[in-house]
């Protein structure tokens, strides 16, 4: 979800920052952090195969 909301807003004319609100271990507070935009992407998109898909041998190009 996280990945898909940074693509739509990525191409606005401001700098967009994105936070990630997450639970203090063993607290009842909550801890706003950065979320690293670089890494997410380098992770994503992904894209889940089918069982046929995913032991077929690679297309390589010419």
């Amino acid at each position: 979800m996280k990945y898909a909301v940074i693509r739509a807003l990525e191409a606005r004319h401001s700098r967009v920052r994105f936070f990630e609100i997450r639970e203090q271990a063993g607290r009842f507070t909550l801890a706003k952090r950065e979320l690293y935009i670089d890494e997410l992407a380098s992770s994503y998109p992904r894209r889940a195969r089918l069982v046929h898909e995913a032991f077929k041998d690679v297309e390589r190009p010419q």
